[in-house]
């Protein structure tokens, strides 16, 4: 099973999730390079994003390998060609053909102290007249991808022998290359000390499939850029990225992941070394507790035993198919069998804690597949009726539980979205919390333990829906990755659920705001913002590390500067609506910065407060609306008071 995170996250995009306040802001520094659209006759400049990988362990070398995604309508390149939605038929920018790779080092490494950095533009372009009906016209970089590291100890001397073979298969492949002036990744290589040093040569290659689980690897996801589905074109936002480390599908060895451009955000993923990671990962399979006890681990293509965990997730679509993997010892796998027993003893309706959300959770995968059974051959149906759907049986139900996806067999990924099931939307999530509460439990998922208890990594996903502090979706113009280590991250703080601070105005309102910024620091004298707010999206997250230190300020569209920030992390609930603010939903609010009378009477209505769920809180800071400025006394004889 591909990662269940990674279709959630494209699914997302492509419906126009952009998340918490994206400012539009201005885009970032262009290659200089631009790329033709095909038949629309538009030729546009190229962005770029910046990708840094650091290697802070002592003795392993690194091999990151990054691969782009498929998809059969590109939306990325639709927004950045300015496509109007009636247009998409004849615009799709098809790109499934192959993933495009590049690896990072793929004979020396990356050794102990030096890091890499990659120029990402938003695309290659393949042809001189590109057809924005074929494939293989453009190699979308941004659309959604992976980057995957490989290790090795540094006294082998010589590359793993999985990443070699895979470099040597995709380097004999033939790969269609940039045309001459089209924008290209660049890489440049650095030593601990920051100096440039010679990097292996950086070659485009492509592939027909995704590195396989097997691989002696550790999955890192990205998308770069957002998309705002309320306009027509779509707008390419150029200043949104989103990152995490999966654990969703295995576990192998440890890395953080936080913005680039963005030091307030912190990081996702663990700063465990690799060494001792390595060994916790031993340790766990070696474990006698009868939950864990005889854990299957993965065999490498080179018939290799390797230390590497499947998740729980894994296993358990592992067992929909009738033909053993090769990629794993065959089943029966004792503590997956454990929690097949387990479930199977709650079927119809068995009364414990555990069987009561489990079959709760089931009567909505249930509705789920009715849904997709009665729309799979229904007239007009999107799906494949080359293919037969999906036949239901308990082996299926529990695959898509654990996976937390639904029924979309042959069918567009949004062809039966989950949280729209017949007679469960409004109940949706109230089931989600029950799920992330069952994974607390050893009893269903001894994984998630592993992950985030054994291996204490708090914020990462160990599990498809696991995002409450294991994604990350923030501004930036780029990302960095560090590998066994804080060294290379901007903030080693990890990064923790946002604050999401809400702009409230209208479009028509005078005065109204256009800029902000959040600036830390004791000189207040130099704050100027600069980001601009997004009309359509006004509001941004502010991110625990930058309080209570850090200001947000404000320009409207007459001059006027506003300050304010959180003294302290203070949420109530959230006050009564048409009621006069509650006190207690203002007393960390500091206004202490501001001069102008409009500005002081701003700040005294500012709020915050909070909306609690199974996972984390949702918390927001509302900067209220503009007050109206006084009206100028009536000119004298008018008869005015």
């Amino acid at each position: 099973m591909g990662s269940a995170r990674s279709w959630l996250r494209l699914l997302g995009a492509a419906l126009g999730a952009v998340g918490l306040g994206l400012a539009s802001g201005v885009a970032q520094a262009q290659t200089g390079a631009t790329a033709s659209c095909g038949s629309s006759g538009l030729i546009k400049p190229v962005p770029t994003m910046t990708l840094q990988i650091f290697n802070n362990a002592k003795n392993f070398n690194i091999y990151p390998v990054l691969s782009t995604g498929t998809a059969t309508q590109d939306a990325w390149l639709q927004a950045f060609c300015n496509i109007k939605k009636a247009d998409y038929p004849k615009f799709p920018y098809p790109k499934t053909a192959r993933q495009y790779r590049l690896y990072f080092n793929p004979v020396r490494g990356v050794r102990p102290g030096e890091s890499i950095t990659l120029t990402l533009p938003l695309l290659s372009q393949l042809e001189t007249n590109p057809d924005p009906k074929k494939e293989d016209q453009y190699i979308d970089w941004w659309g959604g991808g992976r980057v995957e590291i490989f290790r090795l100890r540094k006294d082998f001397g010589q590359p793993p022998a999985a990443l070699t073979a895979n470099y040597n298969r995709n380097l004999a492949a033939q790969t269609k290359q940039p045309i001459k002036g089209s924008p290209q990744p660049v890489m440049t290589c650095a030593d601990a000390n920051k100096a440039p040093i010679a990097c292996d040569d950086l070659k485009i290659v492509s592939d027909p499939a995704g590195l396989k689980d097997n691989e002696p690897s550790q999955l890192t996801e990205y998308t770069l850029g957002a998309l705002k589905q309320n306009k027509d074109p779509v707008e390419l936002v150029t200043t949104n990225i989103d990152v995490d480390v999966s654990y969703v599908d295995t576990a192998f060895m440890p890395a953080a992941i936080e913005p680039y451009g963005n030091p307030d955000v912190g990081y996702v993923g663990t700063l465990a070394p690799v060494g001792p990671f390595k060994d916790q990962i031993t340790k766990f399979l070696a474990e006698t507790d009868p939950r864990i006890k005889g854990w299957p681990q993965f065999i490498d293509n080179q018939r290799a035993l390797i230390a590497k965990v499947p998740s729980t997730m894994r296993l358990m679509h592992g067992l929909t198919s009738d033909i053993p993997s090769p990629d794993l010892p065959p089943p029966p796998w004792a503590p997956i069998q454990r929690l097949v027993d387990n479930w199977n003893s709650c079927l119809p309706t068995a009364n414990t804690p555990i069987c009561n959300d489990i079959n709760a959770i089931r009567a909505m995968f249930s509705a789920n597949y009715a849904n997709y059974a009665q729309k799979y051959g229904a007239a007009g149906s999107p799906c494949d009726q080359t293919k037969p759907k999906t036949v239901l049986d308990e082996k299926e139900m529990r695959a898509h539980v654990y996976g937390w996806t639904p029924f979309t067999e042959n069918c567009p990924v949004d062809f039966n979205l989950l949280e729209k099931t017949p007679g469960y939307a409004a109940n949706y999530q109230t089931l989600k919390d029950k799920f992330d509460e069952l994974q607390l439990n050893l009893d269903f998922n001894p994984y998630t333990w592993l992950i985030h208890t054994y291996l204490g990594i708090k914020n990462a996903y160990a599990y498809s829906v696991d995002d409450a502090v294991g994604n990350l979706q923030a501004d930036g113009t780029g990302f960095i990755i560090a590998v066994g280590g804080v060294g290379g991250l901007p903030n080693p703080n990890p990064a923790q659920f946002p604050v999401n601070v809400n702009i409230g105005y209208a479009k028509t309102d005078d005065p109204r705001f256009e800029a902000y910024g959040v600036f830390c620091g004791n000189d207040p004298s130099k704050d100027n913002p600069q980001k601009i707010i997004d009309p359509d999206y006004p509001s941004f997250p502010l991110y625990p590390t930058a309080y209570p230190t850090c200001r947000i300020v404000l320009r409207d569209n007459h001059g006027v500067i506003y300050k304010t920030f959180l003294k302290e992390p203070h949420y109530p609930p959230k006050p009564p609506a048409n009621q006069p603010i509650p006190a207690d939903n203002k007393v960390a609010v500091d206004c202490s910065l501001n001069t102008a009378p409009i500005a002081v009477q701003w700040c005294k209505d500012n709020f915050a407060y909070m909306e609690p769920n199974a996972k984390h809180e949702l918390r927001y800071f509302v900067l209220s609306s503009l007050p109206q400025p006084p009206k100028p006394p009536p000119p004298p004889g008018s008869g005015g008071q």
